[in-house]
Parts: C-alpha cells; structure tokens; sequence
C-alpha cells in the first residue's frame, strides 16, 4: 500500500474542541424557540452539518416543525455568540495531544477541510499560531456543495496535487465526503481518541512500506 501524500484534516471537533461550545450556542438559540436542545440530540442530529441542512434539522427538533425563518433569524446570532466564546480562550480548543501531532507531521502535506466560514477557522487558527502549518484551506467559500458532498476534499486534493490522502473527520456527513472524495477516513466523535487513531494508522502504513521494500518492490517514498 502506498504511503499518503497529505493528511485532510476537518475543523471542529477534529483540529479543536469546538463541538460542545457550538452545542451551549445553539441550544442558547433554540431556548429562545422553546426547545430544549440536549448534546444527546446536538451529536446525532446537528453534528457535522452546516448551512441550510443544519437549520432544517433545527426546524425538525419541534413538532409541528419550527418556520425555517425563525432559526435562520438567529444564524448570525449564534455564530456571533460563538467566535465571541471561543476568542476569549482560544488555546483551550486545542489539545496538547493534537498540537504535537500537528508537530510530528511535517513530513505531510497538510490541509483544513470544513464546512465552516474563513471567518470561524482562520482566526482560531491565527491565534493559536498555526496558520502556517496547513498549505491550504477549503471552506465553505470555496465550494458550491458542502459535506457530505466530496467536492470539497476533491478540491482539497487537486490544489495540493495529490492522489493518496488520509481524511480525518468526526461526522458521518464529513465521513461520507472523504470516502465520496477516494480517500481513506478515519472518523470518530470523540476528539480525544483521533490524534492517537492517526499515529497508529500512519505507523501501519510505514510497517506495510516496509515489508514491500524488504521483498523487493518499489513503493512511493515517505514524504
């Protein structure tokens, strides 16, 4: 198996902790709706989504069904509160675990891949000085279909040049656009458990280099 040319990385909840501080902001705004949105409900219905398909499924959490209206009213509201929240403490966002993978890997090409606004990720990422450490960003901005959609890890893949690329997600939805993309995924909800998940997925793929290479084949190099 060839070794990978990048690792594409989501945003929140995969670069930082942010899905509880979303959670305690949008269940601010659904209180004001009447409901009582709980993070049992945040992590199966809301997690991964963005834009329209979230605040549909926003609307699906009263019955009868909230005036999509209504919950689009406070969609500024709500990312206000949040950036708000977040800039305050930044660095609490990001794990010691997961600012050292970050260091351990600069032998890859790495990317962001969200379905945020620029104006969500690269603040968060300018004040945890780490900008610089991703050669490109794929935003909501940038595409025309968003996650689970794969046009934005094919974006991903083609401002980078690469083939073989390693997705690392926390959704089903993010899931689905990195397989969709070509790509191998790693995903998993909880955000302490990914930056051991890709060391030992990437310690794998070195193993299996290496026995190719003891047998006489010719795999890709390591970056």
């Amino acid at each position: 198996m060839s070794t990978f040319e990048a690792i594409f990385f989501d945003f929140d909840g995969v670069l930082v902790d942010s899905e509880p501080v979303h959670h305690l902001c949008w269940r601010e705004v659904m209180g004001r709706l009447g409901v009582d949105l709980d993070w049992p409900t945040y992590q199966s219905t809301l997690r991964g989504h963005s834009g329209k398909p979230l605040l549909e499924a926003l609307c699906s959490l009263k019955e009868p069904p909230l005036p999509f209206e209504a919950v689009q009213a406070y969609y500024e509201f709500k990312n206000d509160l949040f950036r708000d929240t977040v800039m305050r403490n930044p660095g609490q966002l990001m794990s010691a675990d997961v600012r050292l993978l970050l260091d351990d890997l600069r032998a890859y090409r790495l990317a962001v891949v969200s379905s945020a606004r620029r104006t969500h990720v690269v603040p968060i990422l300018e004040s945890l000085g780490l900008v610089d450490r991703f050669e490109t960003m794929v935003l909501r901005e940038d595409v025309q279909t968003l996650k689970p959609s794969p046009e934005p890890y094919r974006t991903a893949a083609v401002r980078l040049g690469v083939e073989r690329a390693l997705v690392v997600e926390d959704s089903e939805a993010g899931a689905a656009s990195g397989r969709g993309a070509g790509f191998e995924v790693i995903m998993h909800p909880d955000y302490t458990h990914l930056p051991w998940l890709v060391r030992e997925r990437l310690a794998n793929s070195l193993v299996q280099r290496e026995k190719i290479s003891s047998t006489g084949g010719a795999p890709s190099a390591l970056r």
